[in-house]
């Protein structure tokens, strides 16, 4: 009986209590940031809109949510008010994204980046606030708990940390590094990716999908770190181990004058006859008029 009471003057002192927005993944896996991290919350079923509504331990009214990115997947991602400032924020795995201001979502640069509805749950509600709304570009997508109701979306590309997934630390002031240390680096992060990429057989495991995306990942951040550093990790293609195999593209060939001894046979105009021997080749090329 005390817990049943206990219970009761629970729920009827939450709606007497200064009520927080606050939107968190039902999962707690999924949760957008520590603080939220294995919270637990009540649910009370409102009599007057016939809705559930959920409230953390203090009595302040919290809203489940399921986001995704353009894949698909699950992603962690919370909606906080600032404590501080009183902003609405948007929390992906501990990282401040973006802010909501009204129904409007900007990002940390104050630019408009999607919308999100804040209003009571409803199919004719959420419909038309949609309506007339192109968020067609979104790559998040943040509905409620159910996954019914898509009350969220904006566009958003989490800065991507080349070093950390490759696995190494970030080589700083690489602009004032001498030309001998930086090819020390460079040779020591070669040696280090091709020792890395060893356990990657995708020859014998080709219909392995996860491996096949963890290598390219890596062999992207790979690529971007040495472009970084000025290098060029596609080694271009050698004829015989000195050429480089494009030397004699079209493209390379139109760039070249008539003063560089050389004009593809293409580009010469010849009238009449076509050359079919060496003699007549010289005879056509070099028959200089006296």
């Amino acid at each position: 009986m005390r817990i049943l009471v206990c219970y009761i003057f629970f729920v009827s002192s939450i709606f007497f209590c200064s009520s927080q927005e606050l939107f968190i993944q039902s999962y707690d896996e999924l949760q957008g940031s520590e603080r939220f991290k294995g919270q637990e919350y009540t649910v009370v079923y409102d009599n007057t809109t016939h809705t559930h509504r959920y409230f953390d331990h203090l009595g302040n009214e919290i809203m489940l949510i399921k986001s995704y990115n353009e894949k698909g997947d699950q992603i962690a991602l919370s909606i906080e008010k600032n404590s501080k400032s009183n902003a609405l924020e948007i929390i992906i795995e501990n990282v401040v994204v973006g802010v909501i201001v009204n129904s409007t979502i900007y990002n940390l640069d104050e630019v408009e980046i999607g919308k999100f509805y804040r209003g009571s749950y409803s199919e004719k509600k959420i419909n038309n606030f949609w309506k007339g709304l192109d968020h067609r570009h979104a790559n998040i997508s943040i509905y409620d708990h159910s996954g019914v109701y898509k009350v969220g979306s904006f566009m958003f590309k989490q800065k991507v940390d080349h070093y950390a997934i490759l696995g190494i630390e970030k080589i700083e002031n690489v602009e004032n590094l001498d030309p001998r240390s930086l090819k020390k680096q460079v040779r020591n992060i070669q040696r280090y990716y091709k020792k890395l990429i060893r356990k990657y057989d995708l020859k014998n495991n080709p219909d392995d999908i996860e491996l096949q995306e963890e290598f390219q990942e890596i062999s992207d951040s790979y690529n971007f770190i040495m472009k970084e550093l000025g290098v060029d990790s596609k080694k271009e293609k050698m004829i015989l181990g000195i050429v480089p195999q494009d030397y004699f593209s079209e493209e390379k060939r139109s760039d070249w004058s008539h003063d560089e001894g050389y004009v593809p046979y293409t580009k010469r105009e010849i009238k009449d006859i076509q050359p079919d021997t060496k003699i007549k080749t010289d005879e056509l090329y070099n028959n200089s008029e006296e």
